[in-house]
């Protein structure tokens, strides 16, 4: 019985690719083949599915080591054949990953070795699927030990987050209902005042819990209409006014003149502020000044930013800060304990109406946050379209200009269910980013009309990379070289296929995790 055989040929020559056909007829293949003898003819036909790639090892302007760096990429077993064999070149097409080295004068030697470069690969294909799924086993298992840690800490914080207002709550009501403070003294008003200021942040512990889990729902409703930004931050002093006034704090506000018309939903838009300013006040030494922006980005958004003079956040900290329940760990901030909700919940509200966060920071002189949202958000908004909790639509950004190592991310991410888009320059990258939502992105740091570095800032000024992992590849890695972004790994080429999905998963993003 034939065996079928979907067949690449890489061969200049006519009647030596027929008479390799022809060997193999005789030799029990029911061979369906493609002859292709240039570059471009070869990267068209990769796209397709084959069984076996033969080459020829010289050909005009095309020969099998630019066959074999190509078809590395696509983990497609591939054999050598030459007219004119010599050791040198065996040895070379062997280590750039050649199953086999034929000479075309011996024939009867093809049918033997692609039965064992078929077996090879098929083995290959069975310790790679066992060496995926061990990853993804160690990787899950380290998941689940990671959201168990979360949980934890997340109960432990909300522990004490409950318990610090409910024993003042307590504490002041025992006081004013034995009588041990006289109704008519300034004590008696204070205490009660300390009450109802407990219970309001109990009130937002409660409110932003249930928040985060309606946007995690998608069930959070969002209600467009013109808004008064004077009102709206008329209404965010009033709110703050005492949280400011105990540490003498100065809450300045500029809005810009060229805003137009704002038709954004107003409650979310206070809340993403007041998250903003809350965190400033709370980190700003008294006397202090905190500011609030509101300009405008472009013609079609507007820019929110608090700027506070506070302790400012290390450079490895900044991936941390809207991410549910994480909690920054060193000095001043460790004292100021939080559920890790708030800013969390802020990038999600934004995300949701279409717009972005990011921080700039130094540590020790301060921050500045800010959100970007379109000025006018349609009523049809879908507030209640739930966040995608299967990842095999995952999307990546992958920016690099070499084509071997394009060729060997998108095979690797296409192949484990990712959709990915292809960006060669800098310029290309940023296009994409502006256009497209993404779960993470690849950057070469070398790339032809801008270096990955000045990339990175570009994108950071753009927004969104603190939510959206980077993974920066690169032949000499060298943290120092992108030391101050926010970049989740630094890989080393070549890449092998494992530790970019590994990364992925540590960032969160990997095929059939849940986010």
């Amino acid at each position: 019985m034939s065996r079928t055989l979907r067949l690449l040929v890489a061969e200049d020559s006519e009647d030596d690719y027929e008479l390799l056909r022809r060997e193999l007829q005789r030799g029990g293949f029911a061979v369906t083949a493609e002859r292709i003898a240039s570059t471009a003819a070869l990267r068209e036909a990769l796209a397709q599915s084959w069984d076996l790639v033969i080459t020829d090892w010289s050909m005009p302007g095309f020969d099998g080591a630019d066959v074999l760096a190509m078809v590395r990429a696509h983990q497609l077993p591939c054999i050598v054949i030459s007219g004119t064999p010599n050791e040198e070149a065996a040895v070379e097409a062997l280590r750039a990953g050649a199953l086999d080295f034929l000479a075309k004068e011996k024939p009867g030697r093809f049918v033997p070795a692609i039965h064992r470069a078929l077996r090879e690969a098929a083995d290959h294909r069975v310790a790679q699927e066992l060496n995926r799924r061990s990853v993804e086993l160690e990787l899950q298992n380290q998941r689940i030990h990671e959201a168990s840690r979360l949980k934890s800490e997340f109960l432990a914080n909300m522990s004490h987050e409950l318990r610090t207002p409910l024993n003042a709550i307590i504490g002041f009501a025992e006081l004013l209902h034995d009588g041990a403070v006289d109704p008519a003294s300034p004590m008696h008003h204070e205490f009660l005042g300390d009450i109802l200021a407990s219970g309001r942040h109990l009130l937002q512990l409660v409110n932003d819990v249930l928040d985060l889990s309606k946007v995690e729902a998608g069930k959070l409703a969002f209600r467009p209409e013109p808004v008064d930004l004077g009102r709206v931050v008329d209404e965010l002093v009033a709110i703050l006014r005492t949280q400011a006034a105990a540490k003498r704090i100065r809450i300045h506000i500029e809005i810009g003149a060229t805003l137009g018309d704002i038709v954004l939903d107003p409650a979310r838009l206070k809340q993403v502020a007041y998250n903003f300013l809350s965190n400033a006040l709370k980190f700003t030494s008294e006397g202090g000044t905190v500011t609030l922006q509101i300009l405008a980005e472009d013609a079609e958004r507007l820019r929110i930013v608090v700027i506070d003079p506070g302790i400012g956040i290390a450079a490895h900290d900044l991936g941390k800060l809207f991410v549910e329940f994480q909690q920054l760990e060193a000095g001043t901030a460790k004292r100021h304990q939080g559920t890790g909700l708030g800013l969390a919940l802020t990038r999600r509200l934004v995300e949701a109406q279409g717009g972005f966060v990011g921080v700039d920071s130094t540590l020790g002189a301060g921050s500045t946050f800010y959100a970007v949202l379109p000025r006018k958000v349609s009523v049809l908004l879908e507030g209640t379209r739930p966040i995608p909790r299967l990842t095999g639509l995952r999307r990546v950004l992958v920016v690099e200009d070499d084509m071997h190592d394009q060729d060997q991310i998108i095979a690797t991410l296409s192949e484990a269910g990712y959709a990915v888009e292809l960006a060669s320059t800098g310029a290309q990258a940023l296009a994409l980013w502006r256009s497209t939502v993404f779960d993470a992105a690849t950057i070469d740091l070398l790339l032809p009309d801008m270096s990955g570095v000045e990339l990175l800032g570009q994108l950071r000024r753009e927004g969104r990379t603190l939510s959206v992992p980077v993974i920066v590849v690169t032949v000499l890695p060298d943290a120092r070289a992108v030391a101050g972004f926010d970049v989740h790994e630094i890989l080393q080429k070549p890449l092998d296929r494992a530790s970019l999905l590994a990364s992925l998963a540590r960032a969160g993003v990997g095929v059939g995790v849940e986010h």
